[in-house]
């Protein structure tokens, strides 16, 4: 009998190319990939996602998911990062 492949999360739908690029619509796109955003704003500089948006006005979020996913690899590898900057903030928080 063959063996099946274990259910993989379903790729999240990319935004139409005319949406703007908004910090809900980033925090959300990120949530679906399993990305806790102090991990992202951590991997760009620490930058805010107001910040992001300030320096890039022209780009849509469409552009953005698309940068997001390219690196996806890497963000999801830095799993052990990620989880020591929670434990700094439960920490300071």
């Amino acid at each position: 009998m063959p063996q099946t492949q274990p259910a993989t999360q379903p790729p999240s739908r990319l935004a139409q190319r005319r949406t703007p690029l908004t910090t809900g619509g980033m925090e959300k796109f990120l949530r679906q990939q399993g990305i806790p955003s102090p991990c992202y704003r951590a991997w760009v500089g620490g930058q805010s996602f107001k910040e992001l948006i300030a320096m890039n006005p022209t780009w849509k979020l469409r552009r953005w998911q698309e940068l997001v996913l390219e690196n996806l690899d890497i963000l999801q590898a830095d799993e052990e990062f990620c989880a020591g900057l929670g434990k700094a903030q439960e920490a300071t928080g």
